[in-house]
């Protein structure tokens, strides 16, 4: 049987620097494009109904709390990643995502950097 070449990982620079707030958690992505991390959500105080903002790269995802987001968070907590985004990062599922937030600037801007490890 032959091997089956495995994906090569790219590695950026984190968007966030870290600091003594960072709150980090891990999630895989599910065949419906959802990630769920209750603790960086909790420590963002993100409640289901927020609304967010994604800004999409070619090496990370930053999703905002924003009033008029054009996303929001699910009814159990989870978050979904539009396909446009999950295919900007070649995201498949069952990939693992890396989850950072800054509960310090939640009030401001809630920002939850998610990108793959």
């Amino acid at each position: 049987m032959a091997a089956v070449p495995r994906r090569r990982l790219s590695l950026p620079e984190p968007p966030l620097a870290r600091t003594a707030d960072t709150v980090y958690g891990m999630s895989a992505l599910d065949c419906g494009g959802r990630i769920a991390d209750r603790t960086v959500m909790d420590a963002l105080g993100w409640m289901p109904g927020t609304g967010l903002d994604l800004d999409a790269t070619r090496t990370h995802l930053t999703l905002r709390a924003a009033i008029d987001g054009t996303l929001a968070v699910k009814d159990h907590r989870y978050l979904w990643l539009p396909a446009a985004a999950r295919h900007l990062l070649d995201l498949r599922p069952g990939d693992r995502v890396l989850l950072a937030g800054r509960a310090a600037h939640a009030a401001d801007t809630g920002g939850l950097p998610t990108r793959r490890p």
